[in-house]
């Protein structure tokens, strides 16, 4: 506010408050009143506006929420007794929005947010009450689109995209600083305020009835970026060697317009979607949104796009795509958006907002990688800087830092699981096998999981919405998860992943998980086996590697003729932190989509899966293609209810159970129940009786789906938690959490019963934290039952009396800024970054790694016995922007755990070397720092 010169606030709380009811009414007011004092520090001049009335959502399963207005009354109530004790103007829009009436057009979508239509009508109500009236000669549609272009402007000025390496954590960066003649990141954003006050100006000009054309900007946008010369794809494919009996070829590239795919999806036609993104990884002052999304399609079955349309422009670092309920989902910047072409013309011209309010501190952490799962759910990431408050019908979901999001669009609702960076820091792609086991990949590391054991529902407001306390936020903080199971090891950073299932493919890969290897350059291929509860991988020989660092597979895909799709970024820049924002190396003009085929195998031919009806798609679901059976399950969970529901009831009726393909099957079509959110007891009773503990497993998880539907849930996940196979009693374990039942964690326990491993551990305590608000006062009580030997109520009982422990303050700062590079065990990557780990570096003078951390350090180096830093290396970067207290204590922090408990580092220490080395500019040599250099051959 003070940056800004605001001299009037206009502050408008208390409908989404009014979803905790009145009882937390008084709650609300005082920190209404904290809010409004730190205001008055500035201006006293406030216009409060009252909560608007909810309606109720257009998803047709979502709450009622007019339901709730009784509340949302009292809150306005509240509201006008705070704006009459502080002497501030008052606007009521609850009055006259309640009583509008009967049939009047829509004010939202989703019952809280205004669309176009609805601001229009709210912003009327606003100006009567305030005593605004519209002068005689006003050009209001110049004065809109001023008054939009300076939102526009003032959103990229004060909520930046990047805002971490401007204003946060990541200052010291190199992504933050200048190049040539383009200034920091700082001074490029501050560059936005002398357009927003031109703009300003105009507005004020405009109202005044005065003609105001256009300004030019005041200050000039930093030069575009010169790009050096790039391979062309013939040249890029001469260096790929695919593994003995694949070939490549190209599916399309910059000459069909694919710049900066970050990824691609398919729709029920075998038309693929590309998200391209020139403008990542910022945008400059003064330049409309220019990311968008490609359809390609190859009508003549050559392995080539011959048709392109742009079907949608105008969007921000776009980093997800796909198809869905009649158009396709898209991530945009803060917002998950759906896309729709309504008039035939292969171009998008509808836009609804579906979520917003996603982080957006660092744009190669933004939500991404949105795909459909088995039971019709959204499922998309985002990673360590993306700080997400999310308004949802089911109240405010929050996910905090990196971690995997589920949205169920029949509901609205909005799940997310791993919050805090607990399994993976850049979290990028999720994939589901052909029994619903769901993983994810983090592309901050080699590793990727499986997801299940952490897919509690509100574990912490961390993870998910909360009905508890706002202020308890953190007080069940998800746990770290990589050493419980971390999958997809290899010496390279990768992302994204695909499993395969195609006849187009070899045998010996069918079932294998399909990975970006983006960082070394290749496509990796793993095979999973079953490990207890959970799985374990095995990485096979790579499916294709090339000698130029600019191939960056960051997303893959099986298409519908069963190749390989590999979404090629082409930028020898890779990492967001290791070079300037405004590098001119950054690439923003190609862009690749490869096609990788096996020799000797003919190509599938989909079928016409867009004119069938619900019938014919329920028979697709036999289909040996993954592909033709997602897109027939897509269809069908997108489908009319009525219509397709009654077709599953036939299908189901008429088949068996006496085979594994059969009970497979099963799990199909649990799936499209759970999409049109209705339950079917006796399949769900089948599921649980199944001879295959992969269909149990999934009928454990469907149980929990289906609590608040069913009279038996509680039984019915007894009796699962009890299973023969540890995979069955972890989804019960799980499935417990979506239980609104106090007595729900004497299923979380009675896992403790019976064998278990890492797996199981981890997901029983997760639960048990995640329900601890439901269970702890009946405990306590003693009126929780509990059977078994005991080990139950002790564990509960621990659970209890053990705080959690307090997190080093160094670890924090490992997490925020060495861990892309140095990984979660300190063991780096195999000739890209030095391990911590065993490393005499780490184990030696602490002054020395103090200078490393405030200047860098580049040229080649020795560790633990391997070498460094040669050829292309990435040099350590310098991070003197962090406090002395804070390199103490990495430092200490990362010498205990990575150092065999070597001695902390005093922040005096810190201090004293900073000021002796004031001077220095430049990173750090091993020969300067009087350590060995690699061997020479």
């Amino acid at each position: 506010m003070e940056r800004a010169g605001e001299t009037v606030v206009m502050s408008q709380f208390g409908q989404m408050e009014s979803l905790d009811g009145v009882a937390r009414l008084p709650e609300f007011v005082a920190a209404y009143h904290r809010l409004l004092d730190q205001f008055a520090a500035r201006t006293r001049r406030l216009v409060l506006l009252s909560p608007m009335p909810f309606e109720r959502p257009l998803a047709p399963d979502a709450p009622d929420l007019t339901r709730r207005n009784a509340d949302v009354a009292a809150y306005a109530v509240a509201v006008r007794g705070v704006a009459e004790r502080r002497g501030a103007a008052y606007v009521d829009l609850f009055g006259p929005l309640s009583a509008r009436a009967p049939g009047s057009p829509r004010l939202t979508d989703d019952g809280i947010h205004l669309v176009p239509s609805g601001l229009r009508e709210v912003a009327g109500i606003v100006g009567r009450q305030l005593g605004t009236t519209a002068r005689a000669g006003v050009a209001m549609g110049a004065l809109r689109e001023a008054i939009v272009e300076k939102n526009r402007l003032w959103y990229d000025c004060w909520r930046p995209a990047n805002w971490s390496f401007a204003y946060g954590d990541r200052v010291s960066q190199p992504f933050g600083k200048g190049t040539g003649k383009d200034p920091s990141l700082k001074e490029a954003l501050e560059r936005h305020r002398p357009l927003i006050e031109a703009v300003e100006t105009r507005i004020q000009a405009l109202a005044r009835g005065e003609s105001a054309p256009a300004a030019a900007p005041v200050a000039p946008s930093p030069a575009a970026p010169v790009e050096a010369p790039a391979m062309t794809p013939e040249e890029e494919l001469a260096t790929f060697a695919p593994a003995e009996g694949y070939a490549v070829n190209l599916f399309a590239s910059e000459r069909e317009g694919v710049v900066k795919p970050t990824q691609i999806a398919w729709d029920e036609r075998g038309r693929l979607y590309v998200a391209c993104s020139p403008t990542y990884p910022q945008t400059r002052a003064s330049a409309p949104p220019a990311d968008y999304i490609l359809r390609l399609e190859d009508t003549d079955g050559d392995g080539k796009a011959d048709r392109v349309v742009r079907f949608a422009e105008g969007l921000t670092m776009v980093q997800g795509v796909e198809p869905g309920d009649g158009g396709v989902y898209v991530c945009d910047f803060d917002q998950i958006v759906h896309l729709r072409d309504t008039d035939g013309d292969g171009k998008a011209d509808e836009r609804r907002v579906v979520f917003g309010g996603f982080g957006v501190g660092d744009t190669h952490q933004l939500v991404n990688s949105i795909a459909h799962g088995p039971d019709g759910s959204l499922w998309f990431s985002q990673g360590l800087h993306a700080f997400s408050r999310v308004e949802t019908p089911w109240g405010i979901s929050r996910l905090d830092r990196a971690g995997v999001w589920r949205m169920r669009p029949r509901t609205l609702r909005l799940d997310g699981f791993f919050g805090g960076g607990m399994a993976g820091a850049n979290c990028w792609g999720v994939a589901f096998d052909d029994h619903g086991q769901v993983f994810h990949k983090s592309g901050d590391r080699p590793h990727g999981y499986w997801t299940v054991p952490g897919m509690v529902r509100a574990a912490s407001p961390l993870g998910a919405g909360s009905a508890i306390s706002a202020d308890a936020s953190y007080a069940n903080t998800p746990e770290q998860y990589h050493s419980v199971g971390a999958l997809f090891d290899s010496p390279v950073k990768t992302t994204s992943l695909e499993i395969i299932g195609t006849r187009a493919l070899p045998d010996d890969v069918q079932g294998c998980a399909l990975i970006g290897g983006y960082f070394g350059a290749v496509l990796e291929l793993h095979r999973f086996e079953d490990a207890g509860s959970g799985f374990r991988t095995t990485q096979l020989p790579k499916l294709l590697k090339s000698s130029t660092p600019s191939f960056r597979p960051v997303d893959v895909s099986v298409g519908p003729d069963g190749a390989i799709y590999a979404a090629d970024w082409f930028n020898p820049v890779i990492g967001h932190y290791q070079a300037s924002y405004a590098d001119p190396r950054r690439d923003r003009t190609h862009g690749r989509i490869w096609r990788v085929t096996a020799k000797g195998r003919a190509p599938v031919r989909a079928p016409d899966l867009a004119s069938m009806d619900p019938d014919r798609l329920l028979e697709q679901l036999r289909s040996p293609e993954r592909w033709v059976r997602q897109q027939a399950k897509r269809l069908l969970c997108d489908g009319r209810r009525a219509d397709v529901l009654a077709a599953a009831d036939r299908w189901l009726g008429g088949m068996g159970t006496a085979t594994p393909e059969a009970e497979r099957l099963l799990v199909e079509v649990a799936g499209v129940y759970e999409a049109h959110e209705t339950a079917r007891p006796a399949l769900l009773e089948t599921l649980l009786v199944a001879k295959d503990p992969r269909v149990r497993a999934y009928g454990a998880r469907v149980v929990g789906a289906w609590a608040e539907k069913i009279p038996n849930a509680m039984a019915l996940l007894e009796r699962a938690v009890r299973d023969a196979h540890p995979r069955v009693r972890l989804e019960a374990v799980v499935a417990a959490t979506y239980v609104p039942d106090e007595r729900a964690v004497a299923v979380t326990t009675q896992a403790l019963e019976a064998g278990r491993d890492p797996f199981l551990d981890y997901a029983i305590r997760q639960s048990a934290r995640a329900m601890q608000s439901r269970w702890a006062a009946a405990f306590e009580a003693g009126r929780l039952r509990l059977g078994g030997s005991g080990v139950q109520a002790e564990y509960l009982r621990k659970l209890v009396g053990t705080p959690r422990a307090p997190v080093h303050p160094g670890q924090t700062v490992y997490e925020m800024a060495c861990l892309p590079c140095h990984q979660p065990e300190g063991k780096g990557l195999p000739g890209v970054y030095p391990p911590l780990a065993g490393s005499e570096w780490v184990q030696g003078d602490p002054e020395r790694l103090v200078k490393i951390v405030l200047h860098g350090l580049a040229g080649p180096v020795r560790v633990a016995g391997r070498d460094f830093g040669g050829g292309d290396a990435v040099p350590m970067p310098a991070m003197e922007g962090l406090e002395d207290a804070q390199i103490a204590d990495v430092l200490s922090y990362v010498r205990d755990t990575f150092g065999g408990k070597a001695g902390a580092v005093p922040a005096g220490v810190v201090g004293r070397v900073r000021a002796e080395t004031a001077v220095r500019t430049t990173a750090w040599t091993a020969d300067e720092l009087g350590m060995r250099l690699p061997s020479r051959p």
